[in-house]
């Protein structure tokens, strides 16, 4: 937090600069005791001051005036020579990169001849700091530099300054023209650095004053400037990836944009290793809640790491995360409880139907009857909520009722050719049931938490299912039901292997519907049904099962005399098919739609949407068809 006294102290020190023909920013700083560091640190926490309105918007006007006064007028030697200045750090910043495959010293000698020039060139005593305060090595090792420099048969006469680094060693056609032969072209230009330190950033804030959107105005030297905004979504995304940010991520997040561009960007926002969160992010949220959300962040990129003093926070979560597993005996009470819980608040229970007066049966049309008809669904995640898909709608929960609405209307416009109905759920039902979720970030994609996931899941199947009843006359209609990953409720995938919230709502859907729908579990994490002439094999496609090929499932589950067989997974979130000589390979699209992290992770997808499908006309085979949901 900000001490109004000190920034009382830095608005008088502004003043005094900018009135001084003189004395610079740097050495008032370095006079009164401050680092660089000191002063890049104050900087932020006195925007983080006045976005919470400790400081007024005169008093915050003032600063940046004085501040753009003294940061832009030339003055004394680092005025007059801060772009050089500027390029010699970054030269020898990117020459440190060659230094540990440098037989012929050059990089390191052309570093220590550097040092000298800036060496003469700070104000007296700043030297050391400012080698500690903008190189990644320490003065021992600018010594070792400059001693190779001398080693090498190098002088150095003690009166040059920055403009014989202009005159002289910056000539491409003299003393460099060799050295910079041997580097890249792309790190040669990022070593010639063009950013304006005068770019600045801005925000839009909604009615209620929080963050709707960032914007940026990057002054670039001897080109136009880089003008443009970035949705929260897209902030989030470069602060989830940095520092690793490559030009694949580039291309895929961000295509309007060049590589050099974005280093740009993250600059004018002065993103850093430091900084886990956006702006919008650390005032939406309390300093508990970061300091959870920066936790999970080190644990998903590898950082696992002892720490030495837990906070009275974390023991108190840990525990409390005991306490609860105490009283949860088993999983079967667990599921009981929840099954109470859930009758007694919602009892009585008004079941909503969908009538559809208009609907055409294709019975009517073609005359063809068959057996059974199958529909084949798959990761739902009831519960993720995201308005910027890969292509086409978001998702929430008003979309997924919609998509549920879509499917029981094309299984009734079928219903007529057909006396049965086995529907297939592949699991994912839920996003995330637990406290923590299943990964950093994934609380801000979320619009219900924990039991309401499972509630308003089962909503949507009281839908489906009582509009089927009431527009369709099937003989007979039953579930087959998959766990999914996102199903469990430990945050490691060997933590819950029964995939518990999934099993919730099957059991919730047994005891409900018991009288007219037949609820099939899984067993062991599979599906091995026959119906007819098919036999079905199916699992989520996340287990160990998915390793095996489509016969190597029809050896160990089916029987390859009597029936054809139907290998179905989820989980990928994209439709895929393969068939052998007596099986079908088919990996299910998802209900939700596609987003940022399937694509990353998959490599792929398809739009959302589900399989209809019947036993082939003549002899063994399986007809089906993709229907894409809205």
């Amino acid at each position: 937090m900000l001490d109004l006294n000190v920034f009382k102290q830095i608005l008088e020190t502004l003043e005094v600069v900018s009135r001084s023909n003189k004395l610079t920013l740097v050495e008032a700083l370095f006079n009164l005791g401050y680092t660089q560091e000191w002063w890049t640190d104050v900087q932020s926490k006195i925007e983080a001051a006045y976005i919470k309105g400790r400081i007024s918007e005169d008093e915050y006007n003032t600063y940046k005036t004085l501040l753009a006064e003294s940061s832009s007028k030339k003055k004394n030697r680092e005025s007059e020579h801060g772009d050089s200045i500027n390029q010699i750090v970054n030269e020898i910043l990117h020459l440190s990169q060659f230094t540990k495959t440098d037989p012929d010293k050059k990089y390191t000698s052309r570093i220590g001849e550097l040092l000298l020039v800036l060496k003469n060139t700070l104000p007296d005593g700043t030297y050391i700091q400012f080698i500690e305060s903008n190189f990644p090595f320490s003065q021992r090792t600018a010594r070792t530099y400059t001693k190779t420099f001398f080693d090498l048969g190098g002088t150095y006469n003690p009166d040059y300054d920055v403009d014989y680094v202009q005159s002289s060693l910056y000539d491409p056609l003299e003393k460099s023209k060799e050295l910079y032969q041997l580097l890249d072209e792309n790190l040669i230009k990022d070593a010639s650095d063009d950013y304006d330190n005068r770019s600045k950033w801005w925000v839009d804030r909604d009615e209620n004053g929080k963050i709707t959107r960032y914007h940026y105005n990057i002054l670039v030297r001897d080109s136009y400037p880089l003008v443009g905004s970035l949705s929260l979504h897209q902030m989030e995304d470069i602060y989830r990836k940095y520092p690793y940010v490559t030009q694949n991520t580039i291309s895929q997040d961000f295509p309007y944009l060049t590589f050099t561009e974005l280093k740009k960007i993250i600059r004018c926002f002065n993103i850093t290793k430091d900084k886990l969160f956006p702006q919008h992010i650390v005032e939406n949220h309390t300093e508990e809640e970061l300091a959870e959300f920066a936790l999970k962040a080190k644990e998903s990129a590898g950082m696992k790491k002892m720490v030495e003093k837990k906070s009275e926070y974390y023991e108190k979560r840990f525990k409390d995360s005991q306490k609860n597993l105490l009283e949860i005996q088993s999983e079967k009470q667990w599921i009981e409880t929840c099954l109470n819980k859930y009758f007694d608040e919602n009892r009585p229970r008004q079941r909503e139907t969908i009538k559809f007066s208009t609907i055409e049966k294709k019975s009517e049309t073609d005359g063809k009857q068959y057996p059974r008809l199958f529909c084949f669904m798959s990761d739902l995640h009831i519960g993720k909520c995201y308005e910027h898909p890969i292509y086409g709608r978001g998702y929430n929960k008003e979309i997924a009722k919609e998509r549920f609405e879509q499917m029981a209307f094309h299984i009734c416009r079928e219903s007529s050719k057909y006396e049965h109905l086995t529907i297939l759920c592949g699991g994912d039902i839920t996003e995330s049931i637990m406290e923590d979720g299943l990964h950093h970030g994934i609380h801000r994609q979320m619009d219900m938490f924990q039991d309401d996931q499972i509630f308003y899941a089962l909503d949507l199947f009281h839908i489906l299912f009582s509009t089927i009843i009431e527009n369709t006359n099937f003989k007979s209609i039953e579930l087959l039901g998959l766990e999914g990953n996102h199903d469990r409720i430990g945050s490691q995938r060997h933590d819950d292997k029964n995939r518990t919230a999934a099993k919730i709502v099957y059991r919730f859907l047994q005891r409900e519907w018991a009288d007219k729908i037949n609820v099939i579990l899984a067993k062991d994490g599979i599906i091995n049904q026959n119906r007819e002439n098919i036999c079905i094999i199916s699992h989520h496609g996340d287990a160990n099962l998915a390793k095996k090929k489509g016969d190597e499932l029809v050896n160990l589950f089916g029987d390859g005399k009597r029936y054809y067989h139907l290998v179905i997974k989820g989980h990928f979130h994209h439709l895929e098919c393969k068939e052998g000589t007596n099986f079908l390979n088919i990996t299910l699209p998802s209900v939700c739609s596609a987003d940022t992290y399937s694509i990353t992770e998959f490599a792929q997808n398809s739009q959302p949407g589900f399989i209809l499908g019947h036993q082939a006309e003549f002899g063994l085979g399986f007809d089906f068809k993709k229907v894409t949901l809205f």
